[in-house]
């Protein structure tokens, strides 16, 4: 999938009241967090190592029974390496 264009809906995004990332399948069917229930959200710019482990191996808890995740979405927020 192409994440460089204009049509792409981010995945995931991250909460604004508790910061907790958020499926967007969950946000279309319950309109809020499932976290704290919040309805304000802002795209991902970033995600800490822990977060982006359980993704990559599907143990993040987004109040879902089973969810996918692009893993070329993922790579965007893979550190990179030092020059």
């Amino acid at each position: 999938m192409d994440y460089t264009g204009k049509e792409f809906n981010d995945p995931i995004l991250r909460c604004e009241g508790c910061t907790k990332l958020v499926h967007r399948v969950w946000i279309s069917e319950k309109g809020g967090c499932n976290h704290c229930g919040n309805k304000r959200f802002k795209a991902l710019h970033g995600m800490n190592e822990e977060e982006l482990n359980q993704l990559k191996t599907g143990e993040y808890d987004f109040g879902l029974k089973s969810y996918e995740i692009d893993l070329d979405f993922l790579k965007l927020f893979e550190p990179e390496e030092a020059i």
